[in-house]
């Protein structure tokens, strides 16, 4: 791929078919080893071009992990460039590069980062990413949050009245007047009458039924190579609560992460999904239970990224049909 520039996508095709092994786990591979590869490579030009020193250079986005973000900035000589110590990738997928440095350059030009939304905007070329976060991410308001967990690994929903499981449907939601009655009103967490900028939202329901047992808010995130759990609740009827000690069906949880996990793979993402959980609790679950890879991050300190075998523990489990 490096040598006669195919695009990722057809080499990670090839080596998934060859390896006999999923995208995801064939991606992480490809893209991972072409960036030591442009490291190696960047080293010797660095070298023809008489540059002592150079720069780490990471992506000022709401995605970049805490390790990624503390060596943007930093300057090494050129002779102890090393991938995963002193150079990029430092882990599997990451989106770092390096640039020659020279001290009279400082200050000259202008990098790019990526709002909230993914548009990216010009700041100065000197900006750093712990200077860019504090001024552009902890000051913003605006984050996502999801409120659910995986109670129980069943194929559909279990009413748990009688232990009956009942199958279900999916449908995506573009008229958000059917959602007046999902707000904090009615004993939902987030006003899903009015769903996040530029967000894909669905409804999980019984077959045949019109209401409405979860919702799932999600953004998929081109950068960061992932969709984004914007929004996650199950219905109140199906949260123990002081007033309601009984959930009416078990599995809500679970078909949502499955819905995202199918939303990923559909954009290209290989089942990658990424969310902030909505409390210390809740990212221990996930982290334990579900094998999650904890990404906290000062905007929010529960977030977490599911891929490989949990995502296809919860793609095989998890069955729905579309509405």
């Amino acid at each position: 791929m490096v040598a006669t520039g195919e695009a990722p996508r057809k080499t990670i095709d090839r080596v998934a078919k060859q390896l006999q092994t999923s995208k995801s786990n064939a991606g992480r591979v490809v893209m991972t080893e072409s960036a030591h590869f442009a490291t190696e490579s960047q080293k010797e030009c660095y070298k023809e071009l008489g540059a002592d020193e150079y720069e780490v250079v990471e992506t000022l986005d709401h995605i970049t992990c805490p390790l990624c973000g503390e060596m943007d900035g930093k300057v090494f000589p050129v002779n102890k460039m090393q991938s995963g110590t002193t150079a990029p990738p430092f882990h599997p997928w990451c989106r770092g590069t390096t640039a020659p440095y020279y001290e009279d350059m400082v200050g000259v030009g202008q990098r790019f980062a990526r709002d909230k939304d993914g548009k990216a905007y010009a700041v100065p070329s000197d900006m750093t990413y712990a200077e860019w976060k504090q001024k552009s991410v902890d000051n913003s308001a605006e984050s996502g949050i999801i409120s659910i967990d995986i109670d129980e690994l069943v194929p559909c929903l279990k009413e748990n009245s009688t232990g009956r499981i009942v199958d279900t449907d999916v449908e995506q939601i573009t008229d958000f007047r059917k959602l007046s009655k999902c707000t904090e009103k009615y004993g939902w967490d987030f006003p899903w009458n009015h769903p996040p900028k530029d967000s894909k939202v669905f409804a999980l329901r019984v077959k045949g039924s019109d209401e409405i047992e979860g919702l799932i808010a999600l953004k998929n995130d081109d950068a960061a190579y992932a969709t984004y759990m914007f929004w996650g609740n199950a219905a109140p009827h199906n949260r123990i609560t002081k007033n309601n000690p009984m959930k009416k069906y078990n599995g809500v949880g679970g078909h949502l992460f499955a819905i995202a996990a199918q939303e990923s793979i559909k954009n290209g993402f290989g089942g990658y999904i990424y969310a902030d959980a909505a409390n210390k609790e809740l990212f221990k679950f996930f982290v334990n239970e579900f094998k999650a890879i904890p990404i906290p991050t000062r905007e929010n300190p529960y977030r977490f990224l599911l891929e490989g075998n949990a995502i296809k523990n919860i793609l095989d489990t998890y069955n729905f049909e579309w509405r």
